[in-house]
């Protein structure tokens, strides 16, 4: 009977090979199981600000106002206990805000929402100026309308 020829070196590089491979799976698994948990960190951190500015939106509604519309409120910075206050005046469709980020650029109402109210402490309420007193008339009395 012949006996077969075992070739121990070719079998040693081939069980060396799969344990590498073995290895590098081991490897790979790990990685993807760490940026998963990263990635859903970063999924329920993002779940949480879209909430919150859900909320906002609900609290602050949809952009009904007409032309001409100034809206004012008051808030703080981390920096200081004083308030600032602040105004935004709706022309074509487009809110401008007073302030040094404001009154450059006209923006949307959902932008007013997010950058300005959502993003800031607001310590009072966004009022609506819904009357207005006639100054520089000359001679005559000033009036409200």
């Amino acid at each position: 009977m012949v006996e077969p020829i075992v070739d121990f070196n070719a079998y040693a590089r081939i069980q060396h090979t799969v344990n590498d491979i073995m290895r590098e799976i081991q490897r790979r698994s790990r990685r993807m199981e760490s940026e998963n948990v990263n990635r859903d960190e970063v999924i329920q951190s993002r779940i949480r600000e879209l909430e919150a500015e859900l909320a906002q939106r609900r609290r602050y509604g949809a952009d009904t106002y007409d032309d001409g519309t100034v809206l004012s409120w008051g808030k703080t910075f981390s920096s200081s206990d004083a308030v600032f206050h602040y105004a935004a005046v709706k022309v074509g469709d487009r809110w401008y805000v007073t302030g040094a980020a404001g009154g450059k650029n006209a923006i949307t109402w959902d932008r007013l929402v997010t950058d300005y109210w959502t993003t800031a402490n607001v310590v009072d309420e966004v009022r609506v100026a819904d009357t207005w007193k006639v100054v520089g008339q000359g001679e005559e009395e000033a009036t409200e309308k």
